[in-house]
């Protein structure tokens, strides 16, 4: 896989709720906390907030990001996503200044998270 470099999310948390178990709400917003997972070029397809289902099927965040800085993203879940998912952002953020990755830098959230309709 891609080199973290230091890039993590460290909590997902359901905006509707409050919740940080893993618990999101389709249609609504999660705050993503981490380390360099600002999304450099949020027109770029190949960047940004996915939501990968068991079969593996991605629901990219079309919607502009309510908030999009190094150390938090805010993201609308897609109003399509139900069941278990992982939470995915594709960044080519590094945190130093002009430079960016050539490919993308995936950053998967550690916990399982279980997408409910809101």
């Amino acid at each position: 896989g891609t080199k973290q470099g230091g890039a993590e999310i460290s909590l997902v948390t359901d905006s509707a709720t409050g919740a940080t178990d893993g618990t999101i709400t389709a249609g609504d917003d999660i705050v993503i906390d981490g380390d360099k997972i600002k999304i450099q070029d949020e027109a770029d397809e190949a960047q940004g907030v996915f939501f990968v289902d068991s079969d593996g099927k991605e629901h990219r965040v079309s919607r502009r990001l309510t908030v999009n800085k190094p150390t938090q993203v805010i993201a609308r879940v897609p109003a399509d996503v139900s069941g278990e998912v992982k939470v995915v952002v594709r960044t080519k953020y590094t945190g130093s200044g002009s430079t960016k990755l050539k490919s993308p830098r995936e950053i998967e959230y550690s916990v399982k998270c279980n997408a409910i309709k809101g």
